[in-house]
């Protein structure tokens, strides 16, 4: 039965789809030993504050015209020719345009960091390497539509070994600690974006030069931006949801706690990253399971889906635990403070995104947005009065108590819309987790060894889920397999 489950399409795509999208945004989790070993708490939490100029830049980079690109592009009446040149070039419009207004207002904008963060010129750096990747994801987009998976294989990875290559040379062997990371960072891009823009010059600029000031290019780019243009704030307010904190954060406490927490913050997105994708691969079998009303398949995947990021967490909380395999730092090794409270803190949000796929089959995507916005509101209020007197306890009680109002709204919408009655039994593998979770703390708190207690609760936990699992196993293989429904 697992081994049917394995070769079920749904698996097979799930894996196809981890590996290509999660790659380049797994970098930093790749990379966090050698940033661990080579570069201070300090330095880190100065890059982070550095990167969150850069992840603002990269929502109005490409006024998120990818929104545009991946749906009417299959659109009957659509020449796909024409249609790529007029992205394209409203892509890179777009993209100089927003670099420069990054670019002249970045030094006002580092003037409100209370800790001393100069913008140049590692802030640029960082943004001209978002610019040049917008280029990338755009062509990649292009590459992912027309299912030129080997290609688009093929460039992921080059750019992955390219960025790691780069930052080891320059961080290790050249001792550059954070310009090393940023100059690594942008080596990837100024090789792979030239390539692809030589390589694919004219599938995506036209063979023909008159192409670019025809009407329909024209016409085509204003659907596009009609399109993408009004999900700027939702995007907007989902980054900031994501990085907002550190914002907050950096008025209140040291660049030290900045670096620690967001390493934490960087090992508590790895059930975040996987599980996502996974959902991604498999939400046409969600979707269709929705419009023919089959709850009890839709109950039984959500359940697997749950179970997944149990087990995820499980092998998040070993890691976390185990900090000293990649440094002897002891500022790092801090970080292990909090991780129990971090992974509870973490979990409902990670649970969010099944709840949204009910809603968007609803058609009620308004309400994600509202939601969003409450939770965000929420968050903000928390971070502004616990982070004075608690430092990173306040940040951490604050995401938990806005992904559990998030979460909560987004339970019961879903339930209300979908006319699924939500079972303990659904919710059994994270009560689970919630349990073993609390079950380490109590026992760090006793023996006063993360280690032993780490390893203990893995491999309970590991076993206790694969109980709670296994009758499940056969009805859900033959549901990805298209026995049933």
């Amino acid at each position: 039965m697992i081994r049917n489950l394995l070769h079920s399409k749904y698996f097979k795509a799930s894996f196809v789809y981890v590996v290509i999208s999660v790659l380049p945004s797994a970098i930093n989790f790749l990379l966090l030993p050698l940033y661990l070993q080579h570069i201070s708490v300090e330095d880190y939490g100065y890059l982070i504050m550095i990167n969150f100029y850069g992840m603002t830049y990269n929502v109005f980079a490409c006024l998120q015209i990818n929104i545009a690109a991946s749906t009417q592009y299959f659109n009957h009446d659509i020449d796909r020719n024409v249609f790529r040149v007029s992205i394209m070039i409203t892509t890179i419009m777009g993209v100089v345009v927003s670099f420069l207004l990054f670019a002249v207002t970045g030094d006002l904008f580092f003037s409100m960091y209370k800790n001393s963060i100069s913008f140049y010129p590692l802030g640029l750096v960082v943004i001209t390497s978002i610019a040049l990747s917008q280029l990338q994801s755009i062509i990649f987009l292009f590459l992912k539509n027309e299912y030129r998976v080997r290609e688009l294989g093929i460039y992921t990875l080059a750019s992955v070994v390219i960025n790691v290559t780069s930052q080891i040379i320059f961080v290790v062997y050249l001792d550059m600690g954070i310009n090393g990371i940023v100059y690594g960072g942008l080596i990837p891009r100024l090789i792979i974006v030239p390539s692809l823009m030589f390589i694919y010059s004219n599938w995506v600029l036209g063979k023909d030069i008159t192409v670019l000031f025809s009407k329909k290019v024209r016409v085509y780019a204003w659907n596009a931006l009609k399109l993408s243009l009004p999900f700027l704030p939702t995007v907007l307010l989902h980054r900031l949801q994501t990085i907002g904190d550190r914002f907050v954060l950096e008025r209140f406490v040291s660049l030290e706690k900045i670096g620690q927490y967001a390493v934490l913050i960087t090992l508590l997105g790895i059930p975040n990253l996987v599980v996502h994708s996974i959902l991604t691969a498999i939400r046409p079998k969600i979707l269709a399971l929705l419009e023919d009303k089959s709850m009890d398949s839709v109950r039984l995947l959500e359940f697997a889906y749950l179970g997944v990021i149990s087990i995820i967490f499980l092998f998040t909380m070993l890691l976390g635990a185990n900090l000293q395999w990649f440094t002897d730092n002891p500022k790092y090794l801090e970080v292990r403070n909090y991780l129990f409270v971090g992974i509870l803190a973490a979990i409902p949000g990670t649970m969010l995104h099944f709840s949204h796929l009910t809603l968007m089959h609803a058609t009620k995507t308004g309400w994600i947005s509202k939601f969003s916005l409450i939770s965000f509101l929420v968050q903000l209020a928390l971070l502004i009065f616990l982070t004075p007197t608690l430092g990173l306890w306040g940040a951490l009680i604050a995401m938990a108590v806005a992904g559990l109002v998030n979460y909560g709204l987004n339970f019961k919408a879903s339930n209300q819309v979908s006319g699924i009655k939500m079972e303990t039994q659904t919710l059994s593998p994270i009560l689970t987790l919630f349990i073993i979770i609390s079950l380490g703390m109590a026992l760090t708190w006793l023996s006063g060894n993360i280690l032993f207690s780490s390893v203990a609760i893995f491999i309970f936990g590991i076993l206790l889920i694969f109980v709670i699992f296994r009758k499940k196993i056969a009805p859900l293989s033959d549901l990805l397999m298209d026995k049933s429904k």
